[in-house]
C-alpha cells in the first residue's frame, strides 16, 4: 500500500511482508521498471512471485489469499456537522 497521506488508518495484517511504502520510492520503482522495459512490476517485489504462482490456481484461491493478507483502510473518525435550516 502506498502511503500518500490520504489514508488515515491503514490496516496491514503482516507489515513485514506487505509494508507501507512511500510515494517517492514507488515512483522510483515505476520509473526504473519503465526504463528497463520490464513487462510487469509488483511493489513490494516479493508479491510478484505470489501473483505468478496464483495464476496457476482458480481465481477464488487468489482472492482468498488476498483476504488472508488483510490489507485495507480502517474507518477513521469523521465529524459531521449539519446546520439547521429553518
Amino acid at each position: 500500500m502506498v502511503d500518500t497521506g490520504l489514508c488515515k488508518k491503514p490496516v496491514i495484517r503482516f507489515p513485514s511482508f506487505l509494508p507501507l511504502v512511500t510515494a517517492e520510492s514507488t515512483a522510483k520503482e515505476i520509473i526504473t521498471t519503465v526504463r528497463k522495459n520490464l513487462f510487469e512490476l509488483s511493489i513490494p517485489r516479493s508479491l510478484l512471485t505470489f501473483n505468478n504462482i496464483f495464476r496457476c490456481y482458480p481465481y477464488k484461491m487468489a482472492l482468498d489469499f488476498k483476504d488472508f493478507m488483510g490489507s485495507g483502510v480502517d474507518v477513521h473518525d469523521v465529524k459531521l456537522s449539519f446546520n439547521k435550516v429553518a
